[in-house]
């Protein structure tokens, strides 16, 4: 709590990342978002799209987590 001392913490690390235990269960746990990846290349390049094949070719390289993209133009005959 605010103004106690400081409880030290030790967490088991694995490659995988650390180890918690929860509900009896243990397991690692990992984010990708903390692995150093072309991300915002990536994100530049959706925004600098004019097709929908760089479009999809500027998102080959995300790593993060998974998020949802979504892609509309006015071009005729669509995809």
């Amino acid at each position: 709590m605010r103004g106690e001392a400081a409880v030290p913490l030790a967490v088991d690390l694995t490659v995988h990342g650390p180890i918690m235990t929860r509900a009896g269960q243990t397991t690692s746990v990992d984010w990708m978002g903390n692995v150093a990846s072309p991300d915002l290349a990536s994100m530049f390049a959706v925004y600098h799209a004019t097709t929908f094949a760089q479009f999809k070719a500027a998102l080959a390289t995300w790593h993060a987590p998974t998020e949802n993209f979504v892609y509309a133009d006015g071009a005729p005959g669509g995809l």
